[in-house]
């Protein structure tokens, strides 16, 4: 197969993918929810393939090539089911009883730190540029002031949310709590919330810079290329706020990684 999105593919030793399970016929075998089960399989690296075509606006520097594999023996020992998870006893600890809910908030983590470097580099830079045409600098300015404070506010508020979050649902485990959807849910919106948020932020701060937002060595037009590419991430996306919203009003989720 060729699989997408193979970040780091450059010098990782280790390919991590995901291949549908076919019977003798062809067809893919269907897991209980009804929708082809998936297998996570781990490969030597040298095995593949890499098709240099990460040719993206931002987040370049992931390196996150396609990898193409014809013919590689995976043995069972590297391979493990989508779902149902049942992990194994090194995989006991709080956290890992997420089972996939843990990989928005690693998204939402990246976001939340191109943002926070943004928001601090329009405050370096206020009080050192004054506008063409203007007689102040962008730190006497009003409008400059209220998006600023708004930003960090927004941010931080974010951040807080997902931190306790996370504290919360840790708890929750920590105490013998089960894992299920609802139970993860928080994580899940709280993730979704700091990458919009995210988002928000490095637009405030794009107009509060000017025309220091898109031009290329004063590190802001790269904010917005890798805000703009890292919030369409699958675990990130606007589609995630949808997927929450069908847990949260009873619905199956409708994402392959969340369905378990």
């Amino acid at each position: 197969g060729r699989f997408n999105f193979v970040s780091g593919c450059h010098y990782g030793t280790w390919q991590v993918g995901a291949a549908i399970i076919l019977d003798a016929n062809g067809n893919p075998v269907l897991a209980p929810h009804g929708e082809p089960n998936l297998v996570v399989f781990f490969a030597d690296a040298k095995a593949g393939t890499i098709h240099d075509n990460w040719n993206t606006l931002g987040m370049r520097g992931t390196g996150s090539h396609d990898m193409e594999m014809q013919q590689v023996f995976v043995p069972d020992r590297r391979t493990v089911m989508l779902g149902p998870i049942h992990p194994g006893s090194a995989f006991q600890g709080s956290l890992y009883r997420l089972h996939n809910y843990l990989a928005p908030p690693t998204v939402a983590a990246v976001a939340l730190g191109i943002a926070r470097s943004a928001l601090q580099s329009a405050i370096d830079l206020a009080g050192r540029k004054t506008p063409n045409f203007a007689s102040s600098s962008i730190a006497a300015r009003p409008v400059a002031q209220d998006r600023l404070a708004r930003a960090k506010a927004r941010l931080d508020a974010a951040r807080a949310y997902l931190l306790c979050t996370l504290d919360e649902v840790q708890g929750y485990f920590e105490d013998g709590g089960e894992f299920s959807p609802e139970a993860a849910l928080p994580v899940l919106l709280a993730s979704c919330h700091a990458v919009d948020a995210a988002v928000q932020t490095v637009n405030d701060v794009s107009t509060v810079v000017g025309t220091s937002s898109f031009r290329v060595g004063e590190g802001f037009e790269r904010h917005v290329r890798d805000i703009n590419t890292v919030s369409r991430h699958a675990f990130g996306s606007d589609a995630r706020f949808e997927s929450a919203g069908k847990i949260l009003l009873g619905q199956p989720a409708d994402f392959a990684f969340l369905l378990f």
